[in-house]
């Protein structure tokens, strides 16, 4: 496979979709060393400028080459591309990573709950958003298969219907269709936030809120808060329905823990932050303190955008700085 006047050598598929295919690939210039770097190579076919497939294509494109050049970390690698109009396909070559987030997330589906796990890669997932947004782009499509796990870093994928902010710096202009229902923000869903034009929609970085709020649910619970509504009008009404943040349900975990801090092999500092934060009953069953967590995504899944917390407080809240929960005794209410 040739991209520009660079060979690749194929080894694997491992994406596809209507009009797009994605390889796992090694430079043929690499073929002779003893571990060659691995790159994916996209490919979508081009059906004419009207196609929203290929707009995306084209968007992705001009918006992560802008984020390279500006050397934004979270953004994944470009390495190169190019626009073969006589066959109708543009080629992508991107880096490689290990996995996804939903794959990651897939694969701990039978394990308990790991606080820190989710406290990691949550942390990554704000600072990657923050990255994006400082560069004025909402990715508005954010959800764990967005997420590219490299050398256990997380970097954004797929800005194919991402924005650059305009006019007051704060907000920017879509035209229907935009991102994926399970992790979308009501203001998408009703289509028309702050534009009447029918068409056309206004979105600001709270809608990339909104969607991390419905990613870190599923990290703690396992599925997206309205996954239970199965059709897609139901889905939408219900997102769309101001009182929808009733319905959104936290639940309590539990798992089994020891008495004490010996027996836990913790500081006693440590152990008394766990039982402040949670409980025990009396089986030894301890109540996983999901306060903090809980309060995170209240803060992220409040209907109206304006009311929704901002990245930088919520890399400063308590969930993601623990020791706050003994030495302030920051007390969150329990689901």
């Amino acid at each position: 496979m040739w991209v520009n006047e660079t060979g690749y050598v194929k080894q694997a598929v491992i994406g596809k979709g209507g009009t797009s295919i994605v390889w796992r690939v090694v430079l043929q210039s690499d073929m002779k060393t003893d571990s060659p770097k691995l790159w994916a190579l996209k490919r979508v076919l081009l059906k004419g400028e009207k196609d929203p497939l290929q707009s995306a294509a084209v968007k992705e494109v001009q918006t992560l080459s802008m984020l390279n050049k500006a050397k934004c970390p979270s953004a994944v690698l470009l390495r190169e591309y190019e626009v073969d109009t006589a066959r109708g396909v543009l080629s992508m070559v991107m880096e490689m990573g290990e996995t996804d987030m939903a794959r990651a997330l897939k694969m701990r589906e039978d394990k308990p709950l790991d606080l820190t796990f989710v406290r990691y890669y949550w942390r990554q997932m704000l600072e990657a958003v923050k990255a994006v947004h400082e560069h004025k782009v909402i990715h508005s499509d954010l959800k764990p298969a967005n997420f590219l796990i490299v050398r256990s870093q997380l970097k954004l994928i797929d800005f194919g219907i991402s924005k650059i902010m305009v006019d007051d710096t704060t907000k920017a202009t879509w035209e229907l269709p935009i991102g994926t229902l399970n992790y979308m923000s009501p203001e998408a869903v009703t289509m028309n936030y702050g534009n009447k034009a029918e068409g056309h929609i206004v979105l600001n970085r709270a809608a990339d809120v909104w969607s991390l709020g419905c990613i870190l649910y599923q990290m703690v619970y396992g599925r997206p808060p309205f996954d239970k509504y199965k059709t897609t009008i139901e889905k939408m009404r219900v997102i769309a329905d101001p009182a929808s943040i009733s319905t959104i349900e936290y639940f309590q975990l539990k798992e089994r823990m020891p008495h004490t801090s010996e027996d836990a092999r913790m500081s006693q500092e440590d152990f008394e932050r766990f039982r402040y934060t949670g409980r025990f009953d009396h089986d030894g069953v301890f109540w996983v303190p999901l306060g903090g967590a809980v309060d995170c995504m209240e803060k992220c899944l409040q209907h109206d955008y304006a009311d929704r917390a901002d990245i930088d407080s919520l890399l400063a809240h308590p969930f993601l700085n623990p020791d706050a929960y003994v030495n302030e005794r920051h007390r969150f209410r329990l689901p």
